[in-house]
């Protein structure tokens, strides 16, 4: 009984008719197979792509509020720097010791114009804090290495910094500068607004909110060192090692109040997203991330 049963297992003895029917059935199923492995492929590269390009819509729409709230900043200490009583307090032939009080004044006003704002201060020609009303420290410190100096006094544009930490204060804010002229467009000083970086780092955190669990949102300055992450043990890290010209600037700028900035190993990333200059995004996991 074990033979005959055993026979009919070989395809070679197997009847004509079940060959037949099995041949026909293996034609019809195969390309039924492929092309369901093919859909399938292709669906789950549609879903990738939706998702990539959800998140690069989350990362748009919050530039696009970054943006706003730049461009309303930056007219406002444009404004502050053309105010008629920061300029004749900052005119070389000017009576300040009487001026001071209303300098204060003015700058003192505008600090509480928006809680977002931590400081707003006047740097004189020297660059050196000349009025501070929301911070006296400031007083008399030289201020030269800072970009929202430099810039103004270089371009005579108004300037405004990534997020810094502050000398006076060390805490985090985004520092907001106009050049001071005369009438005669002579330079006479810089008008600064230091915002809370606090505010950035919040809106950051909204965007994590809105993305799955298994994803993040980070902001990066022009370096490719964190300046805003949910997790606030990222922040002043780069993503990749610095270059050794780009670290020593950094630490002459005395940008983020450390001595040095730790690599978080991201090498891969920091090379795709460092100097990009077209939107889109990059599909990178982290190495020590489980699949």
């Amino acid at each position: 009984m074990t033979v005959p049963l055993l026979n009919r297992l070989v395809p070679s003895r197997w009847p004509i008719a079940v060959k037949l029917s099995t041949t026909l059935l293996t034609v019809a199923l195969l390309p039924m197979g492929l092309t369901t492995y093919l859909n399938l492929r292709a669906s789950m590269a549609d879903v990738e792509a939706t998702a990539y390009e959800n998140i690069e819509l989350l990362a748009m729409g919050q530039s696009a509020q970054l943006d706003q709230l730049i461009v309303a900043h930056r007219r406002i200490v444009e404004y502050l720097a053309k105010d008629p009583i920061v300029v004749d307090f900052r005119t070389p032939d000017a009576d300040r010791a009487s001026r001071q009080a209303e300098v204060d004044l003015a700058l003192a006003r505008l600090q509480n114009l928006d809680p977002s704002y931590d400081l707003a201060y006047l740097i004189d020609v020297q660059g050196r804090g000349a009025a501070a009303p929301g911070l006296p420290t400031v007083i008399g410190n030289d201020l030269r290495f800072r970009a929202y100096f430099q810039e103004p006094q270089r371009t005579g544009q108004s300037y405004v910094s990534s997020i810094l930490v502050g000398t006076n204060t060390n805490q985090p804010g985004l520092y907001f500068s106009a050049p001071v002229k005369s009438e005669q467009g002579d330079f006479l000083g810089v008008a600064v607004i230091k915002m809370n970086g606090e505010l950035i780092w919040q809106i950051v955190d909204e965007l994590e909110h809105q993305t799955s669990p298994n994803q993040g949102a980070f902001l990066i300055d022009q370096a490719g060192i964190v300046i805003a992450h949910p997790n606030r043990d990222w922040l002043y890290q780069s993503l990749g090692t610095l270059e050794p010209a780009v670290a020593t600037q950094v630490r002459r700028d005395r940008r983020y109040a450390v001595d040095t900035i730790p690599s978080l190993g991201l090498d891969t990333l920091a090379s795709a997203m460092v100097g990009a200059e077209t939107s889109g995004y990059v599909a990178y996991q982290r190495p020590d991330h489980p699949q």
